[in-house]
């Protein structure tokens, strides 16, 4: 309960983004995986030109520190080959300056 009322007041401040962007039935449009600066993977959406409202970028990254990094990288390289679209939602955090993913999902 105490966790709940300070991820409220938080929330409340401005201090922590408090709600997920949601970004349904996507096919992928770009894909890249780590460069020698950045340990992230990064990928686009199609028709997806701003990612999160607290992120200016219209790439989605994945740092490797990621729980699910190894996964989410690919089951996107296994949706864009096949052109499956997926869901993704943001966190409302910047991940090698662009917008931090919570999942993927490949309905």
């Amino acid at each position: 309960m105490a966790r709940m009322l300070v991820v409220l007041m938080l929330c409340t401040l401005g201090r922590v983004a408090c709600a997920d962007v949601q970004h349904t039935s996507k096919s992928i449009g770009a894909l890249m995986g780590p460069d020698d600066t950045r340990d992230c993977t990064f990928f686009t959406l199609q028709g997806v030109s701003q990612t999160d409202p607290n992120v200016a970028s219209e790439w989605f990254a994945i740092p490797r520190i990621h729980q699910g990094f190894k996964e989410i990288t690919a089951l996107l390289l296994a949706a864009k080959v096949s052109g499956i679209p997926i869901n993704v939602t943001t966190n409302g955090q910047t991940v090698c300056g662009h917008a931090g993913i919570r999942s993927v999902v490949m309905p």
